[in-house]
């Protein structure tokens, strides 16, 4: 019997993952979905309004896979965790579409963290962010006898400190990292700069 595999599964982060899974320090000015005096969502980033991610694009994420009219209405109301669909946030019911669909194991990535990177110019910032959506993304996963597999987001701003977070997830059950199609200094991801992170996923054995 063929193993069939979602590759390219994604989640919707909790409106306040960052601020629950940052260390107590780094919380201030952690990335959240806050609910504007318009009554529509908008994702604040080192507190300010987000200038990629508009309110729009909230209520869209949180429409997936609801029919062109009820997405189009979750575009117009821009509620965000309200619009999600349960699979997209919660392991349980994502384990049961799994069943639905007929699907042996799911790699899970990010929806917000697709984007809030290109609006951030620190990289310690952009790290500890990193950091706690992997150590979420791995909780989301723990219990689900590994049919929900976490991988990790690295930035490649601090090049030791992906390094060491690619190394911690990958221990805390990640199996694999992603980055970014645009890095923070703007050295392409093939400079000798990042090399480092290319070897430690080598030798973690991890893509």
């Amino acid at each position: 019997m063929d193993v069939v595999i979602d590759a390219d599964g994604h989640v919707l982060e909790p409106p306040d993952v960052w601020a629950r899974y940052l260390d107590p320090a780094e919380r201030a000015g952690a990335i959240r979905v806050r609910r504007g005096g318009d009554g529509r969502d908008f994702l604040e980033i080192a507190g300010r309004p987000a200038r990629l991610t508009t309110p729009e694009m909230l209520g869209g994420l949180g429409g997936m896979g609801k029919t062109l009219p009820e997405l189009a209405a979750a575009t117009q109301t821009a509620h965000y965790a309200e619009s999600a669909p349960a699979a997209a946030a919660d392991p349980a019911a994502r384990l049961a579409l799994l069943d639905r669909d007929g699907l042996a194991h799911a790699l899970l990535y990010p929806s917000l963290g697709l984007q809030w990177e290109a609006e951030v110019d620190d990289p310690a910032y952009a790290l500890a962010h990193c950091r706690a959506y992997n150590r979420w993304i791995e909780e989301f996963c723990a219990g689900s006898g590994r049919r929900l597999v976490p991988i990790a987001h690295l930035s490649l701003g601090d090049v030791a400190g992906a390094v060491a977070e690619l190394r911690r997830a990958v221990r805390a059950g990640a199996r694999g990292a992603f980055v970014l199609p645009f890095t923070l200094s703007g050295l392409p991801h093939g400079h000798p700069a990042h090399d480092p992170v290319w070897a430690e996923a080598q030798a973690l054995d991890v893509p």
